[in-house]
């Protein structure tokens, strides 16, 4: 799996119950249109810089509030064996227990080539990693996944966002890494389900300022 599966704490909040809707009929890539609501007596607001109030339908995923990551840390074996110790001599580790400069440190293969390297967990909580940066968790305490600091990400939760906004996880740049926006008055989209099938799912456009339909996979902007 790549970074670009990672599952972040995302959860389902209860719709509210005094929305109301709004017509959008938006085409393009999404090849369809979204209904839109918004909370009675709110307006929704674009800001310009992917900040919103009062916005669209819920989200599948967001973030009303920080989670906090698994502690606990599984294992996966590098699968490549070292032949002899002369083959040995230049790798960063061949077992867990020699990544030991970091916190829950699993020898892993991670790159594009197969060679085992040392990961460590960034982070427990938001409040590990800089200010206005979320904490990304594993999906379990089984998985060997680490927790990251999400940097590049907009908000670290709904409130960001202003009233009634939504803070997402959307694929960005790199190999495909995990970070957080907030939802916009212009997005094309809100959920993966909104775009057609192949599309690359509902994600955040940087170079537009709101979410489109498409994988925004690629290189890392500056």
């Amino acid at each position: 799996m790549t970074l670009r599966n990672i599952h972040i704490n995302g959860q389902t909040a209860t719709p509210i119950s005094s929305a109301v809707l709004v017509a959008a009929a938006l085409s393009g890539a999404c090849g369809g249109s979204v209904a839109k609501s918004t909370a009675a007596g709110e307006t929704m607001l674009d800001s310009g810089s992917g900040t919103s109030s009062g916005v669209t339908e819920i989200p599948d995923n967001h973030r009303p509030s920080p989670p906090t990551c698994p502690t606990q840390r599984g294992s996966d074996v590098p699968s490549w064996v070292c032949q002899s110790d002369a083959g040995c001599s230049g790798l960063a580790c061949q077992s867990d227990s020699d990544c030991s400069s970091g916190l829950n440190g699993r020898c892993l293969e991670l790159g594009p080539d197969p060679l085992p390297r040392c990961s460590y967990d960034e982070c427990l909580s938001d409040s590990d990693c800089p200010t206005g940066i979320p904490c990304g968790c594993r999906p379990s305490g089984d998985s060997s996944e680490p927790n990251l600091c999400l940097t590049r990400s907009h908000c670290t939760v709904d409130a960001d966002c202003g009233p009634g906004g939504y803070c997402s996880p959307s694929e960005l740049g790199g190999w495909c890494g995990v970070t957080y926006f907030c939802h916009t008055a212009d997005d094309a989209c809100v959920n993966d389900s909104d775009c057609a099938e192949g599309s690359g799912g509902c994600n955040y456009d940087a170079s537009q300022g709101h979410w489109v339909c498409g994988d925004q996979c690629g290189p890392a902007p500056p």
